[in-house]
């Protein structure tokens, strides 16, 4: 009985830190972690996901936060990425758990024209930040989605952040952006 403790007891600290956070050690990420490009669109989160179902496809967030007056945040440390730092940022609503948005943090920054063709995308002048000129692209998905991605003078720049979000939830979060795409739907 004790050797079987001592046993368990070795193993355990032997085990890398991965072993318990739902990262993957070699750097792959679950299918579900970033937009994937296909001919018909991009394959990515619906939006309708269940919280249940997210923590299948990503496991256990490192930190769930609740803020503003109805959401909740799951933070998550998938991949390669500084251990102060969260890859993904998926926001729900507290009183029906919808997802409303998904945040993919890069780093180092990554290219995704790929995913912005120049026939589906618009861009928008973010507002003078007194800092330097952002311009925000924005691509239209079905189900009344969303993505989002900002950078230094628009297209063909690397960016670090990629932004999944529901149609109808843009005002909550870039409320400049809501009064912009209804004034070019």
């Amino acid at each position: 009985m004790i050797r079987g403790i001592v046993l368990m007891g070795a193993l355990l600290a032997a085990a890398p830190p991965a072993a318990f956070s739902g990262s993957d050690p070699a750097g792959q990420l679950p299918a579900l972690a970033d937009p994937q490009v296909r001919t018909d669109g991009v394959a990515w989160l619906t939006l309708n996901e269940t919280t249940d179902g997210i923590r299948k496809e990503l496991g256990q967030p490192a930190l769930v936060a609740d803020f503003g007056a109805d959401l909740v945040s799951w933070q998550f440390q998938l991949g390669d990425i500084d251990h102060h730092d969260f890859s993904h940022v998926l926001v729900f609503r507290r009183t029906d758990r919808a997802l409303l948005s998904v945040t993919r943090n890069y780093e180092p920054e990554r290219d995704v024209d790929a995913l912005f063709p120049a026939a589906e995308t618009a861009s928008y002048a973010v507002p003078d930040t007194g800092v330097a000129r952002f311009r925000m692209r924005v691509r239209r998905l079905p189900g009344e989605r969303l993505l989002l991605a900002m950078s230094l003078d628009g297209a063909h720049q690397p960016v670090g952040q990629l932004v999944l979000m529901r149609a109808s939830e843009v005002g909550r979060f870039y409320p400049w952006l809501a009064k912009e795409l209804a004034a070019r739907p």
